[in-house]
């Protein structure tokens, strides 16, 4: 390029100097492509993109979240969690959760007693959040129904869709082929759904004891239901803190492999936002691959929410995010708990009314839930900047 223009060049100073400074930006910019591109296949593992946990603390006053510390924070080690591993036997206490009309996902529940003598901490009989100890994993949040329901908008899925299905000549699952990843899974309801439309995932919580005992029994028993005429996806499940999860899925040759990385209500830490966006780094595809949040406006006493999300994201520059939905619903009436003979059917029906209401909802947008000026619950859509797209063609 400089050899093709030099003799015009050298006849217009002020010319040059303004074809050099464009040139010199699209260099720039084509080499950190290169750079973040390499780090995308695993070869720039400990590249961090200039991402400060400090950077955090610009607007705290306004958000009365306290700052990031600037000292590393120590791992929970990650491991795999093999489904042999799992509490054997039917569900405790199963109950099921409608997400739509015909589309229920059957789930378990740990009471308190068996959870503290799972995790041996006083303060988590009174709380679902003890920081390094327990995240909440128990307990079923209301964003992740937000998420399903999302999921069925954006990926149209329909109960004849699903593997669970057991319509004559169905069509391929939408999301066959699909690798997906669900971070701080808990229950596993948007992993299980994401199955049932045909994806392969992968489940990461950061309790070992929510895998063995909520997660995979949950996976294990919407699996079973799987109709003949289909194949049931592979499924992996992985323990541990966002920045060794990160490491250890990288490791097993996963970096830069998922198409889709779910979350629901995992972002209401401050201090824990930036390693989510770390691990998400490392093992969502470019350029393609998309990211789904689901959380509130704002967490009460520990300081994280929506803004403080987005502006983490913003600060570390890599993705694009976007407000794709939004509801204030109360989703307890999409929770019923299981006749004694297992039938779906009515719970199916009997909650497809509420189930219709959250599109609703998130069609009016940020107008009529926002004027309520309450906390609403929202799902945040990250991607890759359709600039880089070209260099990896």
């Amino acid at each position: 390029r400089i050899h093709t223009n030099f003799n015009y060049l050298c006849h217009d100073e002020h010319v040059a100097g303004i074809w050099l400074r464009s040139e010199t930006t699209k260099l720039a910019s084509w080499l950190s492509i290169q750079a973040w591109r390499n780090w995308a296949w695993r070869t720039m593992a400990d590249f961090r993109f200039g991402f400060q946990p400090g950077a955090l603390a610009a607007d705290q006053g306004e958000d009365n979240a306290p700052a990031p510390s600037s000292r590393p924070v120590p791992a929970h080690p990650a491991s795999e969690v093999s489904t042999s591993q799992a509490t054997q036997g039917p569900l405790q206490s199963p109950e099921h959760v409608v997400v739509a009309p015909g589309v229920v996902i059957v789930k378990g529940r740990i009471g308190t007693t068996r959870i503290t003598e799972l995790l041996p901490d006083d303060r988590i009989a009174t709380s679902d959040l003890v920081p390094e100890v327990y995240e909440g994993g128990f307990k079923l949040w209301e964003g992740a129904v937000d998420m399903c329901r999302y999921m069925i908008q954006k990926y149209k899925l329909t109960p004849e869709s699903l593997i669970t299905s057991a319509s004559e000549g169905s069509k391929q699952p939408p999301l066959q082929g699909k690798r997906v990843l669900e971070l701080g899974c808990g229950h596993g309801i948007p992993g299980i759904l994401a199955m049932m439309a045909g994806a392969e995932v992968h489940f990461q919580d950061f309790n070992k004891e929510v895998l063995t005992e909520l997660t995979i029994p949950n996976v294990l028993a919407n699996m079973a239901r799987v109709a003949p005429s289909h194949t049931r996806p592979p499924c992996r499940f992985f323990s541990g803190d966002w920045s060794a999860v990160g490491e250890l899925l990288t490791a097993r040759g996963f970096g830069g492999h998922y198409d889709i990385i779910m979350t629901s209500e995992s972002i209401y830490n401050v201090e824990s936002q930036y390693r989510l966006i770390e691990c998400i780094k490392q093992v969502l595809q470019p350029p393609h691959g998309v990211v789904l949040v689901a959380a509130k406006s704002y967490y009460f006493g520990v300081g994280g929410g929506i803004k403080t999300f987005i502006k983490a994201v913003q600060q570390d520059g890599i993705f694009d995010v976007a407000h794709v939905y939004k509801t204030s619903e109360d989703v307890t009436s999409a929770v019923m708990t299981a006749p004694a003979d297992g039938s779906l059917a009515e719970e199916a029906t009997s909650g497809g009314e509420a189930a219709q209401e959250a599109p609703a909802a998130a069609a009016a947008g940020a107008g009529s839930a926002g004027a309520a000026g309450g906390n609403v619950r929202e799902v945040l859509e990250l991607s890759f900047p359709l600039a880089i797209q070209p260099y990896f063609l």
